[in-house]
């Protein structure tokens, strides 16, 4: 298992405000997998963790969305999330980084 894409937040994504928290989770083994916990965090600050639920088949993909929406950081903000718990966790994690987003209203005359 692994989180393969991210969905939202974006580098784009309003500075204060709640967003939802989107990725995409992919299985990489061999047998289908009905639950498992995926986690994320701003700034490898407090980790949001939930589970994900569903039947998830072999080599298959499935988007998850975060039952608690986050607060985007102001300024420059990494942002990882990834699976607990898998065997291989080489492929569990995926990361953006995000440097200095426009607050909304800014002038750039």
């Amino acid at each position: 298992m692994g989180v393969t894409a991210i969905i939202q937040p974006t580098c784009t994504s309003t500075p204060g405000t709640l967003e939802d928290i989107i990725v995409v989770i992919t299985n990489f083994g061999t047998l289908p997998i009905t639950s498992v916990p995926v986690s994320c965090s701003f700034n490898n600050g407090i980790t949001s963790t939930a589970s994900y639920i569903g039947s998830l088949p072999p080599l298959a993909s499935d988007t998850f969305v975060f039952p608690a929406a986050e607060i985007i950081p102001n300024g420059p903000f990494t942002f990882c999330a990834y699976i607990v718990g898998d065997t291989i966790p080489a492929n569990d994690t995926i990361c953006i980084w995000c440097g200095n987003p426009m607050s909304v209203g800014s002038d750039l005359d």
